[in-house]
């Protein structure tokens, strides 16, 4: 077996790499942990460009910027550019930037063609909750119809919102069939409240991995279910997102007169929510519910 000198020693070659693993681990772990406060204490900024300055690496700094929002994504690559002294309100000699009025950056903000609105991190699920709103779905409405929650905001601008209006559309079902979006940070999240603000302006992206928030959203929509099911609604969901399914299957093992379509997609992709023969499913399944 081949041994490398490793600090005065001689060792495997793969402990060697297991010691730099673990040095990296740790490395990456203490930054993603200063981001994860930094988001909490609203100084990400400074926390970012401090970041950029020590490792000096555009490549590094990319990564750190890959979970952030619109807004950061289009700052900092200003402040590899031009460098932190560039930034309006820069205290020289500091690196201290939390105090810095988010206006008087905005001549620095570039935003994306795709991107209607300027999304935060700083949102929770204690932000929005429909429970705590005056809600009601409309007298005409005949049919709850569940789906994912889109990147795009409002999510009336999205493709998948739009393709289902359009489909409800076409079969002169507008005013019976009420749009619920699962959230991912919200739960439940009536079409008609995508102009709140916080519905409008938060980022995140649910992952099966977040057992909390999986929870959390397994709860909102089972007790929105609860407080209309003694209404003469019809209960459907349409999606194709792995988490989003997951949840509404394991609310299903309780409301078996939920239904989710489309039946066995082949991948749980998006791709997948616009196939015409997963549509034809939910149009079939309107109109033998709402036939005359």
């Amino acid at each position: 077996m081949i041994k490398h000198e490793f600090n005065g020693e001689k060792i495997n070659k793969s402990e060697i790499y297991a010691l730099i693993a673990c040095h990296n681990y740790e490395k990456t772990k203490k930054s993603i942990e200063r981001i994860q406060k930094a988001i909490n204490k609203n100084n990400i900024l400074e926390v970012l460009i401090d970041l950029y300055s020590s490792e000096n690496s555009k490549s590094k700094l990319d990564n750190y910027l890959k979970p952030m929002n619109t807004y950061y994504k289009d700052l900092l690559p200003k402040v590899r550019a031009y460098g932190t002294k560039s930034l309006p309100g820069y205290d020289n000699g500091s690196s201290n930037l939390s105090n810095i009025p988010l206006k008087k950056l905005e001549n620095l903000k570039t935003v994306s063609r795709k991107t209607t609105e300027i999304t935060s991190l700083s949102y929770t699920p204690d932000d929005y909750n429909v429970f705590e709103t005056s809600y009601q779905p409309q007298k005409s409405t005949k049919v709850i119809l569940f789906t994912s929650c889109s990147k795009e905001k409002p999510y009336s601008s999205s493709r998948t919102v739009k393709t289902l209006e359009k489909l409800i559309s076409e079969l002169n079902l507008s005013n019976k069939v009420e749009i619920i979006i699962i959230s991912g940070m919200y739960g439940p999240v009536p079409l008609s409240h995508d102009e709140k603000e916080p519905v409008r302006k938060y980022d995140y992206k649910l992952h099966e991995s977040n057992k909390n928030r999986m929870k959390l959203l397994t709860n909102r929509t089972i007790e929105f279910i609860k407080k209309y099911e003694e209404e003469p609604y019809y209960f459907v969901a349409y999606l194709t997102s792995k988490p989003y399914r997951k949840i509404l299957k394991e609310i299903k093992e309780q409301f078996n007169d939920l239904d989710i379509l489309p039946q066995d997609p082949n991948t749980r992709t998006i791709k997948e929510f616009h196939k015409k023969s997963n549509l034809s499913q939910l149009e079939d399944w309107l109109e033998n519910k709402l036939e005359g």
